[in-house]
């Protein structure tokens, strides 16, 4: 993933960046599209990184693998230990 800081854009650019707040704009070469810009909050920014990160996305599949293998707690299961770890306390 690249991330550009975008200090004086261009009037153009400027101005694609302005459109994408209200609706997405899609960049085509001979009627094909090669890309989308559109409106992005914090939020999303931070949800879209974590989707996409190798890390995260590793994690998930080990979980998902771990499950099919019956390698998981259940909630009761954890409710149960965890009282055992306060009466020990």
């Amino acid at each position: 993933m690249k991330v550009i800081e975008l200090g004086k854009p261009s009037p153009e650019l400027e101005e694609l960046v302005r459109a994408s707040q209200d609706e997405d704009v899609v960049f085509t070469r001979d009627g094909k599209p090669l890309a989308i810009m559109g409106k992005f909050t914090p939020e999303e920014w931070e949800e879209w990184l974590v989707e996409h990160s190798p890390e995260a996305i590793a994690r998930s599949q080990k979980a998902l693998e771990d499950y099919r293998q019956g390698r998981y707690t259940t909630l009761k299961e954890f409710k149960r230990k965890l009282r055992t770890q306060e009466k020990q306390e």
